[in-house]
C-alpha cells in the first residue's frame, strides 16, 4: 500500500471532531471520539478534544484510514494526510428552458 504523505494543512481540534472516528496519543493509548470528546479506551476517562490537543500522535477515519499526524514528536500542529477531506465532486445540472 502507498504511503500518504502529509499536505500543507493543519488539522485543527475542530477538524478531528468533526472527521475523525479514533486517536493514538503518544503514549501509545487509544481513544473513541464522541462529540467534543474522547473516550479512552484502556480507562474509560473522558477528556474534550481541546485539552488534549497537543498529546495526539494519530486520527483515523471511520474507515481506519490515518488522516492526520503529528510528523515529529515535538512537532505543536497535526497535519492532514492526502485524502483526509470528502471529495467533491461537481454536480450535472440539467438546464430546463
Amino acid at each position: 500500500m502507498r504511503k500518504r504523505n502529509p499536505i500543507q494543512r493543519v488539522f485543527t481540534p475542530r477538524e478531528v471532531e468533526r472527521l475523525g472516528d479514533s486517536v493514538r496519543m503518544k503514549n501509545g493509548n487509544y481513544g473513541e471520539i464522541d462529540g467534543k470528546f474522547i473516550v479512552f479506551l484502556e480507562t474509560g476517562s473522558i477528556r474534550p478534544i481541546d485539552s488534549v490537543y497537543q498529546e495526539i500522535r494519530t486520527v483515523r477515519n471511520g474507515n481506519g484510514q490515518v488522516i492526520a499526524k503529528r510528523v515529529g514528536r515535538w512537532s505543536k500542529n497535526l497535519w492532514a494526510i492526502e485524502g483526509a477531506y470528502p471529495q467533491l465532486r461537481k454536480k450535472k445540472y440539467m438546464v430546463i428552458h
